[in-house]
């Protein structure tokens, strides 16, 4: 049995991952139109890639609110945080936006590589989907190369950054295959005024107020030492990964100078039944 997913961003290398942890027997093939996979990733969180966010609701999102719950619901944060960590990345927390401890995206995108060559999964690069045929054949818009499957996944991506490879040519693709979707418009964009750029004054405030809480954490091999007081101490999370086990650290400040460090171990993967 062979799988396609149309689509190597993060989504695709997420698929195409967990298809075959579940599926060993399955052939699992990415078919990416760029020279090589998870391009955009490497763009997200200004290069530091936000994973996710503790604090995720149905009312901050717009739109169909059903849909969204059942999204929601079915891929938490706590799910999210174990994939990743199974991929063993390191994350931290910055007032419950994730991040990995590395603070660069390209950490992201290496683990999912990795594990993606580690399982054996195919990637054929270089390769513009114009058409797929029921059965399923796939084939690029020279007419030049095409696929055989037995399923199709599609991981298409949005029409936010033609530079990455989201430039919305996914969109005449569900139109063969009768998929409808809602109208898209722009939904994030920068804003700016005579005076100066709300984006960039946000983004040197933002900048100010990181290093400044920063500059009050202190090592937890001298933490009994520290000079700053427990509230000036800002609140994280370090999520460590091992071998065997992945195991989520929180470090916190009491009342006294003394750290304390307490330790979750997630839940466990789902077993396979393919």
């Amino acid at each position: 049995m062979r799988t396609l997913i149309i689509g190597a961003g993060a989504s695709g290398l997420a698929a195409a991952i967990t298809l075959k942890r579940e599926c060993p027997r399955m052939d699992v093939v990415l078919v990416e139109k760029l020279s090589e996979p998870g391009r955009k990733i490497l763009a997200t969180g200004n290069g530091r890639c936000n994973l996710t966010n503790t604090d995720i609701s149905v009312s901050w999102y717009h739109g169909d609110s059903s849909l969204i719950y059942t999204v929601l619901n079915d891929f938490q944060t706590e799910d999210c945080l174990d994939f990743f960590h199974s991929l063993g990345l390191l994350t931290l927390e910055e007032e419950g936006r994730v991040y990995p401890l590395s603070m660069n995206a390209a950490t992201v995108r290496n683990v999912l590589l990795e594990e993606v060559e580690r399982l054996g999964i195919t990637v054929e690069s270089d390769f513009a989907v114009g058409s797929i045929a029921p059965g399923f054949t796939v084939t690029d818009k020279a007419a030049e190369r095409t696929l055989q499957g037995d399923f199709v996944l599609l991981a298409l991506g949005g029409k936010a950054d033609a530079a990455h490879g989201t430039d919305g040519d996914g969109y005449p693709l569900l139109k063969q295959l009768g998929i409808r979707y809602a109208p898209i418009s722009p939904a994030l964009t920068a804003l700016k005024t005579d005076r100066f750029s709300t984006k960039t004054e946000t983004s040197s405030a933002r900048r100010l107020a990181n290093s400044s809480s920063r500059r009050t954490a202190c090592p937890a091999s001298r933490r009994s030492s520290c000079p700053a007081t427990p509230r000036s101490l800002p609140r994280h999370r370090i999520s460590r990964y091992s071998s065997t086990s992945a195991r989520t650290c929180r470090t916190s400040r009491s009342s006294t100078t003394s750290g304390t460090v307490r330790c979750t171990a997630p839940r466990t993967n789902r077993s396979s039944t393919c």
